[in-house]
Parts: structure tokens; C-alpha cells; sequence
């Protein structure tokens, strides 16, 4: 025969009780879920913003060694030098040991990509990690009449102010449908324009990813976080690309170029 103790039932849980309890675990969850994400997120901007560091800093020892700013991208066809990589534009493939900062960077292409890129497609296989290289500071122009490329570098001492001049910020850009590829998407950007660059043929180029923010360096190196300008899209986009620019939070950091990407 068994006994039990009268008091041996109250050690078990009873089913309310374990339900209880489930949902108390389930509420706390709910609770601390948002506080994970926004911590998560503050340390993805925050290692995003050190690969900008990075690169800004390879930007400026280059200049030390060659008295002139990086080119956004030489002339060449079907390769080319970018900032990035070398990059063979007969079918958008990128060798990132080739660029014009890669030597300075170690060859080390974790600083080239920002964790957060999933909301973009790739062009040159995500090797620009989605930043964009402000082309005040160097480009190659195709002026009238005869467009004929003029590669124009510059030197720090051009820029007023190196603390308000933009060298990377995140970057993406709208490619409109074309007969080679008539789906509209948002794609990696290796350039950066002002909104007054018209002779560089201007559109917005940053990509505010980090909530509504975009991590931006600067010539002093510096690297801040800043929201995105109030400026309007271009006047040719159809609705659905102004549409998905507002959504993906595309656009500029200033309202015009003076003095953020160029001093005048």
C-alpha cells in the first residue's frame, strides 16, 4: 500500500500554472526582443561606420604618396580602375586586390562591405560593399563636343574645409528599366553626387540603411551619422522609382553640393 504525503501535491505545477508562466516568459520576450534589435543594429551601423574609417584613411595615405585624391574611376574600356577594384564593365565583374586604395587597405575586402546590404542588388558582386566615393574629389569627365575623357584629381588643399567635405557615405542608386535590363531595382553604387552636380549628371547616391540614418566620412576622417536632406527626386523618374527611392530611403546629405561634396 502507498501513502502520500498531504502535503506532496503541492511540489507540481498545475496547468494554469504552467500557462502562467508561458506567457509571462512569452510577454518578457516581446519586451526585450525591440531592445535586442536596436542593440544589434547600433553595432552594425557602428562596424559599418569603422570600415568607412577605414577606407577614408587608405583615401588619404594615398594622397600622401601621390600628392593628388584617388579617381572615382579612370577611363578604360573594357577594364578600368575605380576607387574599389578593377572593374571590367563588359560584364560588371570587379577584382577588388586592383583598386586605387586596395594596396592601402591591405588588400583586406572585409572593410569594403557593410553589413548591411540586403536590401540592394549587386552590380560588381557587392564588391563596392555598398559605399559610394564622392567624385568632387576625383572623376574622369566626358565634356562636349567631343566627350573624350579628361580625368580630373585634385589635392586636400582645394577643399575648404576638410571636416564638412564628404569623402564615402552607405550608397545605392535606382537603375532605371533599359533595354538590357527592364526591371527597375536598387542596386550598389560606387559614386556619390551633390544635388547641384549637373555636369557630373546627378542622382541621389546615398543609402540611408541604418534606420534613417547614413554612415558619412569625411576628408579630416571623421565618420558621422547623418539623415537624409530634403531634396526632390529627379524630374524624369517615374513614379514607381521615386516610389522606391522614398522607400529604401535613397537621396542626398545636404541640400546642395556647396560645401559638403565640393567648396564651390
Amino acid at each position: 500500500m502507498k501513502f502520500f504525503s498531504k502535503h506532496s501535491r503541492g511540489t507540481a505545477f498545475t496547468l494554469v500554472e504552467l500557462l502562467v508562466v508561458i506567457a509571462v516568459m512569452g510577454g518578457l520576450v516581446a519586451l526585450l526582443m525591440p531592445a535586442l534589435q536596436a542593440v544589434r543594429a547600433a553595432a552594425t551601423r557602428t562596424r559599418c561606420g569603422n570600415n568607412l574609417k577605414q577606407n577614408t584613411l587608405a583615401v588619404l595615405v594615398y594622397h600622401d604618396m601621390y600628392r593628388k585624391l584617388p579617381v572615382g574611376s579612370l577611363p578604360g574600356w573594357p577594364t578600368s580602375v575605380a576607387w574599389f577594384a578593377e572593374v571590367d564593365w563588359s560584364n560588371n565583374t570587379a577584382d577588388p586586390t586592383k583598386g586605387a586604395i586596395s594596396r592601402f587597405i591591405e588588400q583586406s575586402q572585409v572593410v569594403l562591405r557593410c553589413p548591411s546590404m540586403d536590401t540592394i542588388n549587386y552590380l560588381y558582386g557587392g564588391e563596392t560593399g555598398g559605399y559610394g566615393y564622392n567624385l568632387n574629389l576625383g572623376a574622369t569627365l566626358y565634356p562636349p563636343p567631343l566627350f573624350a575623357p579628361v580625368v580630373v584629381a585634385r589635392k586636400l588643399s582645394y577643399f575648404r574645409s576638410t571636416t564638412r567635405t564628404l569623402v564615402f557615405t552607405d550608397a545605392a542608386r535606382i537603375q532605371l528599366p533599359w533595354a538590357g535590363d527592364p526591371v527597375l531595382k536598387a542596386t550598389e553604387n560606387m559614386y556619390l553626387q551633390g544635388p547641384d552636380d549637373l555636369e557630373l549628371y546627378t542622382e541621389p547616391g546615398t543609402h540611408f540603411r541604418h534606420g534613417d540614418i547614413a554612415n558619412v566620412s569625411f576628408l579630416d576622417g571623421h565618420v558621422d551619422g547623418m539623415m537624409r536632406a530634403d531634396v526632390p527626386f529627379p524630374g524624369h523618374w517615374p513614379l514607381e522609382a521615386v516610389q522606391l527611392a522614398d522607400d529604401l530611403k535613397i537621396g542626398y546629405v545636404a541640400e546642395t553640393s556647396v560645401e559638403m561634396y565640393r567648396p564651390q
